[in-house]
């Protein structure tokens, strides 16, 4: 909620596009709004600089509109759409910001997977392109944007747009007509034609661009050291810088002072640490109006030992390996031969004998999610919520499937029907338990 806020505080600051008393009460809005729905806040205030670009060219502003749509279904994860859209926006109206604004979108592309991380480099460098020839400084050829070097074209957005951005909203119609749209696809066909011409200026800086984002998401994958953020921040940041100066040395015929491109490469390297840190976290509190203890594991390299970490249990090994491992990793051979992952396991002994510990490192080695619920914390009082809460753990791990489901201290609920008393909430528990087991 506090990014978020801090997005809406950035966005409208920037554009200022309302009176002040609408404009807190967007922020408000969005903030409440983040609280349930992050992703959809965060496309909101995207959405709300829309009447802006309207004013200037409404046929880019139809453009916008499907370039914020892809962005938010791309992305999806809100912290990275939300950095992405701020790394995005700053250069606009603060120029000497965009080589911050470029860290932040590196950032945002550990915590997405690798395609989807190379997909956002190029939407980025889209938007760059974009926002360089949406600007234009005159009487100059290139333009140096978000360590991108940009050809300016002749105006690529039609005669109608004068390189000016209104951030006032006198009147604002919203009337899309066939001329609008018949406009936004001329735009759109010129920006893919000066993409790939220019002497494939663009066109290289562009591919540079998708593989140090895929870097930046693999080398944060490949290993559980959290210096691996340093190492990715470290890989993206300098390919792009390695472009940068390649590009200056083609086109003005000078390499960059350093002072251009290494701080550059050094707080990205910082700022990639500390996403790594934070994506790293393993267990994180999500708090709603009952204690919820959700442990993820990030996906980790397999072994040829999955239970190095875990001293004895031999016999318990065996048994995993034979009931879990094999189903789920030679799933052509449990296709065959009909091997199914049972829907339960039942671990007992006494306290600190690795019960848990084995199953985290069989979610781990595996690359699937570990949500650990000890069944009595989530014992209310009210009348109901207990049960509620308990399918609701249910639900979350389907919806986030494989997932490996840890009910800690079943006894607490795991006794005899028949020793419980008639306004006792453990047999209604029991009953839910064992529909979700058989479901």
């Amino acid at each position: 909620m506090l990014l978020t806020a801090l997005t809406s505080i950035i966005i409208f600051k920037i554009f200022n596009p309302y009176p002040p008393q609408f404009t807190v009460i967007l922020t408000l809005t969005t903030v409440l709004l983040a609280a349930k729905l992050p992703t959809l806040s965060i496309a909101v205030i995207m959405l709300s600089i829309f009447p802006v670009i309207y004013n200037s060219n409404p046929s880019i502003a139809i453009l916008y509109l499907f370039y914020i749509g892809f962005s938010t279904l791309l992305i999806k994860k809100w912290l990275s759409l939300a950095l992405f859209f701020i790394g995005l926006t700053l250069p606009i109206f603060i120029p000497e910001l965009d080589i911050f604004s470029l860290v932040l979108v590196i950032v945002a592309a550990i915590f997405l997977k690798p395609h989807r991380s190379a997909l956002m480099g190029i939407l980025y460098a889209l938007g760059i392109i974009a926002i360089g020839l949406y600007s234009p400084t005159p009487n100059i050829e290139y333009k140096s944007i978000g360590m991108m070097i940009i050809p300016l074209k002749p105006n690529i957005f039609g005669e109608e747009y004068s390189g000016e951005m209104d951030a006032t909203i006198p009147y604002m119609p919203l009337d899309i007509d066939i001329a609008m749209l018949l406009n936004a696809g001329k735009i759109l066909v010129n920006f893919i034609h000066y993409v790939l011409t220019n002497n494939y200026i663009v066109l290289i800086q562009l591919f540079v661009f998708t593989i140090a984002f895929y870097l930046a998401s693999v080398i944060s994958s490949k290993s559980e050291n959290l210096f691996t953020g340093l190492l990715s921040g470290l890989t993206s940041a300098g390919l792009i810088a390695g472009s940068y100066i390649m590009t200056s040395l083609y086109v003005y015929g000078f390499i960059p002072d350093p002072d251009f491109y290494i701080p550059f490469i050094i707080a990205a390297s910082s700022f990639s640490l500390s996403g790594e840190r934070i994506k790293h976290l393993n267990v994180i509190l999500e708090k709603n109006d009952f204690n919820f203890t959700k442990i993820r594991l990030r996906r980790g390299k397999r072994s040829k030992d999955i239970f190095k970490e875990v001293g004895g249990l031999n016999d318990v090994k065996r048994e995993l390996m034979d009931t879990v491992l094999l189903p789920f990793t030679k799933k052509k051979y449990a296709k065959k031969y009909g091997l199914k992952i049972p829907k339960g396991i039942l671990l007992f002994g006494p306290p600190g004998c690795g019960k848990t510990l084995i199953m985290k490192s069989l979610a781990r080695n595996l690359g699937i999610n570990f949500y650990y619920i000890k069944l009595s914390d989530i014992l209310s009082k009210w009348y109901g919520e207990s049960e509620k809460r308990l399918a609701m753990f249910f639900e979350k791990a389907k919806t986030n499937r494989p997932s490996i489901l840890f009910l800690d201290e079943l006894e607490a609920i795991g006794k005899s029907r028949d020793s419980y008393s008639s306004d006792d909430i453990a047999p209604r528990m029991l009953s839910i338990l064992l529909t979700e087991l058989d479901g």
